[in-house]
């Protein structure tokens, strides 16, 4: 059926809801959810251990919870997007199993990266 469709209606097609669905409003939409390259480097800056740190628990925790913010105000606008929701409580299980482990192995910087992040225990 798509193969017979026009390009035009194919990038512009009719939407389920009424309206027609463009490809590069979809794209700006999931650009807004996704952490932009400067706040990345901004948050690792602020969380690295060393100089050359970039995957070190602190810092991979802090930007899921930077991720986790901005996916929760995504789905507040879009309350029935179940894609998202889904990829947002991967984040959560995945900031909590990094959260374990730091708590297991150094208390001092567990305690620390929950008050800088502004989580509670």
């Amino acid at each position: 059926m798509a193969e017979h469709l026009p390009l035009k209606q194919l990038v512009t097609g009719p939407s389920p809801v009424g309206g027609t669905i463009e490809i590069s409003n979809i794209k700006n939409q999931i650009l807004k959810i996704m952490l932009k390259p400067e706040e990345k480097t901004k948050i690792i800056k602020e969380f690295k251990i060393h100089e050359t740190d970039t995957g070190s628990a602190e810092v991979q925790i802090s930007l899921l919870s930077e991720e986790i913010k901005n996916l929760l105000a995504h789905l507040k606008k879009h309350p029935k997007d179940f894609h998202s929701r889904r990829g947002l409580l991967k984040m959560v299980v995945k900031r909590k199993r990094l959260l374990n482990y730091l708590e297991r192995n150094d208390k001092r910087k567990y305690n620390s990266v929950l008050k800088k992040i502004g989580l509670k225990k």
